[in-house]
């Protein structure tokens, strides 16, 4: 177990990546030590009974709350060798997860506040996406495959069969766009240090707004850039095709940017929470 972007000195974790500095208790401290030496729960919970004299089941639920609180805030980083990962069992479950598109639950990563954080973040948010379109192109190249009469209409096969991923990749390209949009807002607007979280197939940037105005202009300027991004290449292909269909579905993405602005989405919601602040201090 590791923690990303953090340097453990003694009870002491320093974070990089917000700034700050997090003060750990005895226990706590014991823990994260053990832990980040490679120990396993089971080990870290018996150096814990032994150093704080507690039973060994107070001691494994003390490591796996630690755990889980770490998780919370996107601290740990959980290493798992190839052997772990290729078992059957796992690899069963990861399958059945994808088939039911319901992602597998797995740790919040962060990643720094820059235009390459943005791109390892939105890479790893889409993980199980680009899986299911590479699925889905040999799959539909295989059924084009079998209906082709000549040879030299296998390049069409081959084109016609990745338009899922051109449109997966088309998506990715706005939505780093968005994130961009929130980087640059918060950076012009010297919001502090950011970075971005990832959890599960969800994306977010975190910032210190300094004022309402701030976050209210923040929680815009992303869904704005995905949204022009959207027309933009919308534009572009459309020229380039002349198909009709490509520039309905750049502004049905476009839309689904605009969309997050709504208070049910969190950039609606942060735009919610800065009217109401605002509202509040008048």
């Amino acid at each position: 177990m590791e923690f990303p972007h953090c340097d453990l000195d003694g009870s002491t974790l320093k974070d990089g990546l917000a700034g700050s500095a997090i003060e750990l208790n005895a226990s706590a401290a014991v823990v994260a030590n053990s832990l980040v030496g490679g120990a396993t729960v089971a080990e870290t919970a018996a150096i814990l009974a032994h150093t704080a004299n507690i039973a060994i089941a107070t001691a494994v639920s003390d490591v796996r709350a630690f755990i889980n609180a770490s998780d919370e805030r996107a601290l740990i980083c959980v290493r798992r060798d190839w052997k772990t990962r290729c078992h059957p069992r796992n690899i069963a479950h990861r399958c059945a997860s994808l088939a039911l598109l319901v992602p597998r639950s797995s740790e919040r990563r962060r990643f720094g506040g820059t235009f390459a954080g943005a791109l390892r973040a939105t890479a790893r948010a889409s993980r199980a996406m680009l899986v299911l379109a590479v699925m889905s192109c040999v799959a539909m190249m295989l059924l084009f495959a079998q209906q082709a009469s000549a040879v030299q209409s296998l390049w069409l096969v081959t084109l016609y069969a990745s338009v899922p991923l051109m449109v997966l990749l088309v998506a990715l390209v706005t939505v780093v766009a968005h994130e961009i949009g929130h980087l640059v807002a918060a950076r012009l607007l010297r919001a502090g240090r950011a970075w971005f979280v990832v959890d599960g197939t969800k994306m977010h940037l975190v910032h210190p707004a300094p004022n309402a105005r701030s976050l209210a202009i923040i929680a815009i300027a992303g869904p704005c850039c995905g949204t022009a991004s959207a027309l933009v290449i919308g534009l572009a292909l459309w020229v380039f095709s002349s198909l009709a269909a490509v520039l309905v579905g750049c502004a049905a993405l476009a839309l689904a940017h605009a969309v997050s602005l709504l208070p049910f989405c969190r950039d609606g919601h942060n735009l919610l929470l800065a009217r109401s602040s605002r509202k509040r201090f008048a």
